[in-house]
């Protein structure tokens, strides 16, 4: 019950993130008009917003969009009710902290010439100005935190598992304690067991710290368990915008519909994944 009044009191709150009609056509493309068009969500303070459609929807685009890594083609980004820039050259250091991003692999957003304390600590020093014995044990609290433990900052990415790869770059990110951490199908690449502890993780993250999480995925039973509301897009248009149990029990569009018909295919999976986080 207390899950449910606390999310409740999360869709009353002022938006942490809005976006609002923001458009994306690839140059050169004659698709370009279908990448992204008009979508318009909020991401409130503490909440997890799950993403989903299948490839190709827009989903990645979007994550690059709101992280300013790409510029949108039209429409704007409102953060704590100010607009902010697309790109990210262009954004205030502040607002640059805030919006953290963890890609789907790890193998390409860490460096493998670096250690893992280099990397984590790159934020550190960056905007908060950590130095030293200080900065060594904020390395090693946020690897506690993300379950690893303190002698890895001294490896390499290389000499690291997927999933602790991916924790990793999930502690980079919680490094700048930004209040927005945008997910991009970073549970992909795991398999059952590694990818329950991911997100069990990312849940613990959340409670302690009141983050907003925008978790980008096509997997509808982890966003079952995971998310406590939903945006579907479907050729680059947003066509749901509810919470989990109304997309289960009252789709109101079509290729919602046909999403939770495939669900069932996976359920073995979502029994895999629920047996896992217990």
């Amino acid at each position: 019950m207390s899950r449910i009044i606390e999310t409740t009191s999360r869709f009353r709150s002022p938006p942490l993130l809005a976006i609002q009609d923001v458009s994306y056509g690839y140059r050169g493309s004659a698709e370009a008009a279908k990448a992204l068009q008009a979508v318009s969500f909020v991401i409130r303070p503490g909440e997890i917003l799950a993403l989903i459609g299948e490839s190709g929807s827009g989903k990645s685009t979007l994550a690059r969009i709101i992280s300013g890594l790409l510029p949108a083609s039209e429409g704007r980004i409102l953060f704590q009710g100010k607009e902010i820039d697309t790109l990210v050259q262009r954004r205030t250091r502040d607002v640059l902290r805030q919006i953290q991003i963890v890609f789907q692999n790890p193998d390409a957003s860490l460096n493998p010439r670096h250690r893992v304390g280099t990397i984590i600590g790159r934020p550190l020093r960056h905007f908060l100005g950590l130095k030293g014995r200080l900065l060594s044990d904020r390395v090693h609290q946020l690897l506690a935190d993300v379950r690893l433990p303190a002698h890895f900052a001294d490896r390499y990415p290389a000499e690291l598992s997927g999933g602790e790869r991916q924790r990793v770059a999930v502690a980079r990110a919680l490094a700048a304690e930004p209040q927005v951490l945008v997910c991009d199908e970073i549970t992909s690449a795991l398999d059952v067991s590694v990818k329950a502890s991911l997100l069990d993780l990312l849940k613990d993250v959340q409670g302690r710290t009141g983050i907003a999480i925008l978790f980008i995925t096509h997997d509808l039973p982890v966003v079952r368990w995971f998310a406590d509301r939903v945006v579907v897009l479907y050729r680059g248009v947003l066509c749901e915008d509810t919470t989990i149990p109304d997309i289960f029990q009252q789709p109101r569009h079509a290729y919602t519909a046909s999403l939770i018909d495939a669900v069932s295919a996976g359920s073995r999976d979502l029994s895999n994944l629920s047996a896992s986080l217990q």
